[in-house]
């Protein structure tokens, strides 16, 4: 476990290099000169799925350069400067060895109430990852697969033609709210090659605009919304591109205004 700092709404992004523990890979902020004695704060972690099992099988996409390659699949989670408008989890399916293939999701999860961190089962076998909602995701520490929590994946889509591949298939089954933004090999904030609209299996299809959500129990699908990309980050090519709301209250509104279902008011107080 590590204990995150006060939240702070700076904008400043992160420099730091990165450490190796347990099957995880951490990015730490100021970490100092001396590799031995780290220190600093945590500013993203990631864990990845690298084969073998029914969610990244053996092999790779058929339009691979190589013959040998393998396909993957990994889990990010940035928060720079510890920022609530900096958190996000970002899902990347590598299913050739070219970074142009590269399909993204990017999942922010509201309401932010927490850090994400991390920790490990007693036994060793899970990982457990907490999202800003303070709800928890369980992987298994072997194979990297969601085994449990508030989110469920379907397998990587492996198919013979970029254009057409599945973005990650990522269900968030828990009580809060999620806008995800999908891309292919390039940041998914900003406009985008795929001007296919966002739909699919909780957004696993598409690349034009966002997709807002909740899981609706009662219906066993998500209440959706979808918008433009540009309600929510600057369309310019800028460093950092700063999220919109680092408000709560205030995202919810533009919910109430734009989409047609109500948030669970209990957990945004």
């Amino acid at each position: 476990d590590y204990a995150p700092v006060k939240e702070k709404l700076s904008l400043k992004r992160h420099i730091g290099s990165g450490t190796y523990f347990n099957g995880l890979n951490f990015q730490v902020q100021n970490r100092g000169d001396d590799w031995r004695n780290i220190t600093g704060t945590v500013s993203q972690f990631n864990l990845e799925n690298t084969g073998g099992n029914d969610i990244v099988p053996n092999g790779c996409a058929k339009d691979s350069d190589s013959s040998e390659c393998q396909a993957t699949r990994d889990y990010e989670w940035e928060f720079s400067e510890q920022a609530k408008q900096n958190m996000v989890m970002v899902v990347t399916d590598f299913p050739s060895d070219s970074l142009s293939k590269m399909m993204h999701g990017w999942f922010f999860f509201f309401p932010r109430t927490v850090i994400p961190s991390v920790r490990w089962s007693e036994d060793k076998s899970q990982i457990i990852v907490t999202l800003p909602t303070d709800e928890e995701v369980i992987f298994d520490a072997k194979t990297k697969k969601i085994v449990g929590g508030v989110l469920e994946e379907g397998p990587i889509d492996l198919g013979p033609s970029r254009h057409s591949r599945r973005f990650p298939l990522i269900r968030y089954k828990g009580k809060g709210v999620v806008l995800r933004i999908n891309a292919r090999g390039q940041d998914a904030r900003l406009g985008n090659w795929n001007r296919i609209k966002i739909s699919g299996d909780f957004g696993d299809t598409g690349a034009e605009g966002v997709m807002i959500y909740k899981y609706n129990s009662s219906t066993g699908e998500p209440d959706v919304c979808r918008a433009a990309k540009k309600d929510f980050w600057p369309q310019e090519d800028i460093n950092p591109i700063p999220f919109k709301y680092f408000s709560d209250k205030k995202f919810v509104d533009y919910i109430k205004s734009h989409c047609g279902f109500e948030v669970n008011n209990e957990i945004f107080n």
